[in-house]
């Protein structure tokens, strides 16, 4: 049996074949395929909302730590022994250590501000005298020209958070003091705190693996990093203008970047600007997922080799009754009555066919040869009309008349002819119809 497809002609076997494995194909596509595809959106939807709420949370204790950092240096600057150093004209050995056990007063051993601060030095502007305490040495040639004092002033009221040097290991941060009165500039400070500071403070989860976490600045300088190879290096331009907006993710480079405002109780320059940011190695992230989805798919590709076995089954067992029916049509077409099929299935539809088949040969056979022998007997009954009809003795009579003519006028092979003519139809006439001899 052929059926057009795409304006060519194909066997019933070939076409249900196509049909039914482009339908689990497509049953495929839509119970597995797409789904896989939006469980990864959802995946990744779930995991950009649950880093926000981590980051949420680690803003609170970021800006709680920097709240307490900053009223911690504020009271030294508030400090009655502190204002009578910034006016001394010279420094001994006892200004120093006076300046030490003021700076221990208010960063109190044993506690968070304590443990994370590596040193302070303080520079007067006008007596150009310096006040240390810790263990470093100044790094910093004329302070007041020094790229720690202007950036500084770029932030007058505030800290100016420098960010990590790795030359004096440390997370600096400077900050300008003025005169309550005249408003000049008397001294300004540069404080040096251990890498580790605030990393406490980043919330961790167990279960999600970052590949990094980290706060970075207006500029797009990396301040305070749970890598530290990753602190004081500024990200590039194309992950700056992905920052937009006050919190999102993008991926980059086989990495989600999901990042947040820093805001809170204290959202006073300069945290306002400053960003953070969790980045996930999307190998790790959908790593579990992937494995699962792995599985998944040789389950889909055993149920779909399955299926397709079963289709072709299915396909053979309504094709090959189909075909055969098809073959007994062409025998009747040729001509041919005498054989009926054997089809035997467990569709009656099918069955319905074949009987209907077999029933019509059988019937076909039964007038063919009912109207045979009718034609026949009709036959050999004119046969039988056209030989009473015949009166022997007359035609032989006239046989003889003409074969004594012949003779006569001696045309012997007319006369010959005559007398063989005539003995053919008197032998024949007395076998078929026993009416005798002439």
């Amino acid at each position: 049996m052929k059926k057009r497809f795409f304006n060519k002609q194909v066997s019933l076997k070939t076409y249900l074949s196509v049909v039914f494995i482009a339908s689990l194909l497509f049953c495929m596509l839509g119970l597995w395929i797409l789904p896989m595809y939006r469980y990864y959106g959802l995946f990744k939807s779930q995991t950009e909302s649950f880093c926000l709420k981590i980051i949420s949370q680690s803003s609170n204790n970021i800006l709680s730590e920097l709240g307490d950092f900053e009223s911690t240096v504020r009271s030294i600057l508030n400090d009655m022994e502190f204002n009578e150093l910034l006016h001394a004209d010279t420094i001994n050995d006892y200004d120093n250590q006076f300046f030490a056990n003021i700076v221990r007063r208010h960063f109190i051993p044993g506690t968070l501000d304590y443990h994370y601060l590596e040193a302070i030095e303080l520079f007067i502007k006008e007596s150009e005298v310096r006040y240390a305490y810790g263990n470093y040495g100044t790094g910093i040639h004329q302070p007041f020209n020094s790229n720690h004092f202007i950036m500084a002033l770029e932030t007058p009221l505030s800290f100016r958070w420098m960010g990590f040097n790795p030359n004096t290991n440390a997370i600096e941060v400077s900050k300008i003091i003025y005169d309550d009165i005249s408003h000049e500039i008397l001294s300004f400070m540069v404080i040096y705190l251990s890498p580790n500071f605030l990393l406490n403070e980043f919330t961790r989860i167990d279960g999600l693996e970052f590949k990094n976490m980290y706060i970075i600045d207006e500029r797009g300088v990396i301040l305070f990093s749970i890598d530290y190879r990753y602190m004081n290096t500024v990200l590039c331009e194309k992950d700056l203008e992905n920052l937009s907006g006050f919190s999102g993710a993008f991926e980059a480079d086989g990495t989600t970047f999901i990042f947040r405002r820093l805001t809170g109780l204290m959202t006073r320059p300069p945290y306002n600007n400053w960003t953070i940011i969790v980045e996930l190695d999307d190998a790790i992230l959908y790593r579990d997922l992937n494995t699962m989805l792995f599985v998944t798919s040789i389950i889909a590709l055993g149920v779909g080799v399955v299926g397709i076995i079963f289709v072709i089954l299915l396909v053979n067992m309504l094709a090959k009754p189909v075909k055969r029916i098809v073959d007994g049509f062409q025998r009747i077409q040729n001509e041919d009555f005498s054989t009926e099929i054997d089809v035997s299935t467990g569709i009656n539809e099918i069955n319905m066919i074949t009987n209907g088949y077999n029933e019509a040969v059988r019937h076909l056979n039964t007038l063919i040869n009912t109207v045979y022998r009718e034609q026949l007997s009709l036959n050999e009954m004119r046969f039988k009309s056209l030989q009473a009809r015949i009166r022997p003795h007359f035609l032989f009579n006239t046989l003889q008349l003409i074969s004594l003519k012949s003779q006569k006028y001696q045309v012997f092979e007319i006369r010959d002819m005559i007398q063989s003519l005539s003995y053919m139809l008197e032998h024949d006439l007395s076998n078929k119809n026993k009416l005798g001899k002439f």
